[in-house]
C-alpha cells in the first residue's frame, strides 16, 4: 500500500472510531471513501478491528463487505433520448432513490452516453427488475 493510501485510510478509520451512528452521513461518507481505496484498505481496517467498539466494528465490516467483490459493476441503461421526458426522468430519479447502492449508472441515449453523478448510484440487483418493468427489458445493457 502506498504512503498516501495509508494516510487516507488512517484518516477515515479515525473518523469511524469516533462515530456515534453508522447511518450518519459523515460515517457513510467515511465508509465510502475507505471502499474507494480498494484492496489498500483491507490491512488497516482489519488492524483497526482489534480495538473497535460496536459502532466502529459495524462500520469496518461494512467497508470490508463492500470490498469483497471488487468495484461495483456499472449499470448501463439504453433509453432513447426521445423517450426521456420530464415524467420519465422523475420516474428514474424515484427508482434510483428507492434502490440506492454503490453501482454507477450510465445512460446510453443513442447519440451519447452520460455517466450520472454519484448521487444516483444504485444497487444493481434490486433496481434492474423495476427498470425493466418501467422502461422495458431492452433498457438494461448487460
Amino acid at each position: 500500500m502506498s504512503f498516501f493510501t495509508n494516510i487516507r485510510a488512517d484518516r477515515f478509520i479515525t473518523e469511524l472510531k469516533t462515530a456515534t451512528d453508522v447511518a450518519a452521513p459523515t460515517t457513510q461518507k467515511a465508509i465510502a471513501k475507505l471502499r474507494e481505496l480498494g484492496a489498500g484498505a483491507i490491512e488497516p481496517v482489519t488492524a483497526a478491528l482489534a480495538d473497535a467498539d460496536k459502532i466502529a466494528t459495524v462500520a469496518y465490516i461494512e467497508v470490508l463487505t463492500g470490498l469483497e467483490d471488487g468495484p461495483a459493476p456499472t449499470l448501463t441503461l439504453r433509453i432513447p433520448e426521445v423517450r426521456l421526458g420530464p415524467r420519465e426522468l422523475d420516474q428514474l430519479r424515484e427508482i434510483f432513490a428507492a434502490h440506492a447502492g454503490s453501482s454507477p449508472v450510465v445512460l446510453d441515449l443513442g447519440s451519447e452516453k452520460v455517466r450520472l453523478t454519484d448521487e444516483f448510484r444504485v444497487d444493481v440487483d434490486r433496481v434492474v427488475p423495476e427498470i425493466r418493468m418501467s422502461f422495458g427489458h431492452d433498457a438494461i445493457v448487460l
